[in-house]
């Protein structure tokens, strides 16, 4: 773009060497746009946390925070209700929607065994998961992290595809 500029200023186009800044200018307000929507929309994908969890621990339900999940807790999860973190199924029949975080559009059956994903919704039925990942490394959390390392600061970097190069 610079050697452009400066080409069509050396040859007496002024309004030809501005076109360029202009509408590199254009690009990168919509590059920056586009970036704070995604941030924002991935952000959004954190509040499918719930605010407290059923844990059953020594055999006693008790409400906590999903913070405060450790690796190994059960979490009780009745209809309705959203998953605060990754898990596997330890008992329990039913349908999750994963709708949030997949986009699939039909309900999923899980039993026994399925690996569960923190924001999804349960449907008929009681789960009772064990928890294998804490709520600052479920895979909520990692796609946000993802994002946020992915979509850094690209100005001043001309991009195509995955390369990059300082301009």
């Amino acid at each position: 773009m610079t050697i452009a500029a400066v080409g069509a200023v050396a040859l007496g186009e002024v309004g030809e060497a501005a076109t360029p800044a202009f509408l590199f200018s254009i690009a990168e307000g919509l590059e920056g746009y586009v970036v704070a929507r995604t941030r924002h929309g991935l952000r959004a994908l954190l509040d499918l946390v719930p605010p407290t969890v059923r844990v059953l621990r020594n055999g006693t339900e008790t409400q906590v925070a999903p913070a405060d999940l450790r690796i190994g807790d059960v979490l009780l999860v009745r209809p309705g209700e959203k998953i605060a973190t990754d898990g596997v199924v330890a008992s329990g029949r039913g349908a999750l929607d994963t709708s949030v975080v997949t986009g699939e559009s039909v309900p999923v059956e899980v039993g026994p065994g399925a690996e569960v994903f923190a924001g999804t919704v349960k449907g008929a039925g009681v789960l009772e998961i064990t928890v294998t990942a804490t709520a600052e490394d479920n895979s909520l959390a990692r796609l946000v992290d993802q994002e946020g390392k992915h979509t850094g600061d690209q100005r001043g970097k001309g991009c195509i595809g995955d390369r990059c190069h300082v301009g």
